[in-house]
Order: structure tokens, then sequence, then C-alpha cells
């Protein structure tokens, strides 16, 4: 799995090459991408839920 980062190291997408998918993480959602071999994609978008500690 390969992580994209930004400068303040907040985790901002990540690309996961066994389930072929692109997750991209913005303002509180998971916006996932599955790439699929005829060159279209299905798209799942999930709420984050901050951590309380």
């Amino acid at each position: 799995m390969t992580e994209l980062r930004d400068a303040k190291n907040k985790l901002r997408a990540t690309w996961n090459p066994e389930e072929n998918a692109i997750t991209i993480r913005d303002r509180g959602k998971d916006i996932t991408f599955l790439l699929k071999s005829d060159g279209s994609y299905d798209l799942r978008e999930k709420t984050v839920r901050k951590k309380i500690a």
C-alpha cells in the first residue's frame, strides 16, 4: 500500500495494488475508486469518524 501525505503529515490518499483501488480522504469522507480492467471504476463513499482520545 502506498500513502500520500500533505505537508502536515496528514493522510490524504492511499493506493492498494492488491484491490486495484485508490482511496482519497477529504473533509471527513473516504472516497474509494475500485478500478476495473476495462477502464471503468466503481465508486464508494464512506463517512470517517474522528477517534476521541
